[in-house]
């Protein structure tokens, strides 16, 4: 068998750093396309080194090592679960291109030998190449959006109770990874809510002269006096079309989030202002971090500890 190490070269390097590239889109990763080359050159350089000199190794485990190094190069994990993390995406990107391009490949002079595919490069054209591309991407998008929403719907919700000084705010929580605000002196991090949800905890009419508009000295001084004098907060953030914006922020006796089995209470956070909807369809009125998740506890019993900070 005569082995072309050009064309096994190429066809690994477009297919690693297509993967590489649509796995960066599917766990909304910002990576440079230099990274995504470099990474995809280098395994497809030792793929095509190891063949060439028939180096005996497993190809299973030729190619999850390969991978774990591509993962490595392009993403730069920081620790052990980050890295696990994006290996397991790079998988399933990996597996899904490949079963769709041996589907396609069938049916222009493919054969199986010794649990590896033969390609009969006369007939892997460019266009098919790019085809079996475009199915893959379309596929693992459709599978993620689905995979996502049963997550969202199923566990990534809470009923979210807010207590201020004998009030209860109550409204809809999404646990937002991308929710990663803190309040800057103390480090405490910040559940995002509409104003709308939060309006019995508020002083009268302040949610009709705050909605829609920033932080302003007179929203502070309209709160003078009341309960929230000590609980005021600001929160430097940065959003789509916003930079350098104030989120108004006020410190809760508590808060409890529930889902079907239990409550979690958390005592050490601060609860942002949002002066507009945070889900156009209603689906939720908060975000939540999942750092609050963690740093949260079971709630006791008739549990009545008030934080008078």
């Amino acid at each position: 068998m005569v082995i072309y190490a050009d064309v096994i070269f190429a066809i690994n390097f477009f297919m690693d750093a297509f993967i590489l590239w649509i796995s960066a889109r599917l766990l909304n990763l910002r990576v440079r396309v230099l990274r995504v080359i470099l990474s995809s050159a280098a395994g497809a350089l030792i793929y095509t080194l190891l063949l060439c000199y028939n180096a005996g190794i497993n190809n299973f485990l030729l190619s999850e090592l390969l991978i774990a190094l591509n993962v490595a190069l392009c993403f730069l994990p920081k620790t052990a679960a980050e890295f696990a993390g994006r290996l397991a995406i790079v998988n399933i990107s990996s597996f899904a291109v490949g079963g769709i391009c041996v589907v396609l490949l069938s049916f222009t002079g493919t054969e199986a030998f010794a649990g590896t595919i033969k390609l009969n490069t006369g007939n892997y054209t460019l266009k098919l190449l790019i085809f079996s591309c475009a199915i893959s991407y379309i596929a693992i998008k459709l599978f993620m959006a689905k995979l996502h929403s049963r997550v969202i719907s199923k566990q990534m919700h809470y009923a979210l109770d807010i207590y201020i000084g004998g009030k209860t705010a109550k409204a809809y929580a999404l646990v937002d990874t991308g929710c990663t605000l803190k309040e800057p002196v103390t480090g405490l991090p910040v559940i995002v809510a509409d104003i709308s949800v939060l309006k019995p905890l508020l002083p009268e009419g302040f949610e009709n002269e705050y909605l829609g508009k920033e932080v302003r000295f007179e929203h502070l001084m309209n709160i003078e006096g009341t309960i929230f004098e000590n609980r005021l907060r600001l929160i430097p953030y940065n959003g789509l079309g916003t930079k350098n914006g104030l989120l108004l922020g006020i410190r809760p006796d508590k808060v409890e989030l529930k889902d079907e089995k239990q409550s979690f209470c958390v005592t050490d956070t601060v609860v942002g202002i949002y002066c507009g909807k945070l889900s156009e369809n209603g689906y939720y009125q908060a975000l939540v971090s999942p750092e609050l998740l963690l740093e949260s506890r079971i709630c006791e019993p008739k549990e009545t500890k008030v934080n008078t900070d």
